[in-house]
């Protein structure tokens, strides 16, 4: 009688596991907060290439290559949703879309030349300085602020090196909230800009990696395969169920949930 056995990866089967739990969970933030994908994912996948890939260099930097990959097919579903909801306020998309991602472009190039353990220090110490800014703006009591066409145009590039640097989009929502716009239209307005900015800036990512990581079975420049394959399909899910939340949920509650994970996040890389 013939036997057929099956041999099975645990280090495949524990990367799989892992990646689609932070990634649905990341997704759903991502959708309802209009960014923050990274604020897990980057931290989970940094984990698992540390863990997992030990031979490979530049953890940080895969990890928010690899994030900014995974986020690209939940944050088109998530912005298409959002248009459909009339959340996203497209003269401020047109606005500001140019020096995001020139800004992006040039974080890019800082991450890259930045030690590893560096990035993630840096990555910690900015989570939770928003956190706590967060915490104590107050969108009826706290100061609006009009800067002047060029001073905005400087400021949307500082966000967008910053989301392109670290791999997380935590800054939009807040600079829109200060500039007057309010939370729900800020936060589809941010899904669009993310979503656009990001597929640029991660193709520009990848192949300056290419020189360093070539391409195999695990990598594509700094972008980890199997991470991102085990990731699409749980973000997809997640995106879908955080665009309902988002315009079901009071405002309060956001951004109370909000400064809740970013405080998890920021601490998580220090340990």
């Amino acid at each position: 009688m013939m036997r057929i056995t099956f041999t099975i990866d645990l280090s495949n089967c524990m990367i799989f596991i892992i990646t689609a739990l932070a990634t649905f969970l990341a997704s759903l933030i991502s959708s309802i907060f209009g960014g923050g994908f990274g604020l897990i994912c980057v931290p989970a996948f940094y984990w698992i290439i540390t863990t997992f890939y030990p031979h490979l260099p530049d953890a940080m930097q895969i990890a928010i290559a690899t994030c900014g990959l995974s986020s690209l097919p939940m944050g088109l579903m998530s912005t298409i949703r959002q248009i459909r909801y009339k959340s996203v306020d497209f003269q401020l998309y047109k606005k500001i879309i140019v020096f995001m991602t020139i800004g992006c472009l040039f974080g890019v190039l800082i991450a890259i030349s930045i030690k590893s353990d560096n990035l993630k220090y840096v990555f910690s110490a900015l989570v939770f300085i928003v956190a706590i800014w967060m915490a104590k703006f107050k969108p009826g009591k706290s100061k609006i602020i009009t800067p002047p066409k060029n001073i905005f145009r400087l400021l949307s590039s500082c966000v967008g090196a910053i989301s392109s640097m670290l791999g997380i989009s935590i800054l939009n929502v807040p600079f829109f909230i200060k500039c007057g716009i309010d939370i729900r239209t800020a936060i589809g307005t941010s899904s669009a800009l993310i979503v656009s900015y990001s597929t640029i800036a991660i193709i520009w990512m990848i192949c300056l990696g290419l020189a360093k990581f070539g391409v195999s079975s695990v990598q594509v420049g700094y972008a980890n395969l199997p991470v991102f394959a085990a990731a699409v399909i749980p973000g997809l899910i997640g995106a879908v169920i955080g665009v309902k939340i988002v315009h079901i949920l009071p405002e309060k509650i956001l951004k109370r949930a909000f400064i809740v994970v970013m405080l998890i996040a920021s601490f998580s890389m220090l340990f």
